[in-house]
């Protein structure tokens, strides 16, 4: 589940091929699968990137046994 909700909402686009090669690779870059690597730059790019910040921040923290 996504860290704003469960992901129930579907967008389907095209993309030039040269542009999906990159966007696929700097997924893998960092670790990710595709999906993962979309789902994070629309949540930056909706939420904000001091809000997503914070709630992987808090995940991080109750992992860690930090949290409040």
């Amino acid at each position: 589940m996504s860290n704003f909700g469960k992901c129930t909402e579907e967008f389907k686009l095209r993309l030039a091929f040269s542009t999906a090669e990159i966007l696929v690779r700097r997924a893998h870059e960092n670790g990710m699968t595709p999906a993962e690597y979309f789902r994070t730059i629309l949540e930056i790019h909706a939420h904000g990137r001091e809000e997503v910040s914070r709630i992987h921040e808090e995940k991080l923290n109750r992992l860690l046994g930090e949290g409040k």
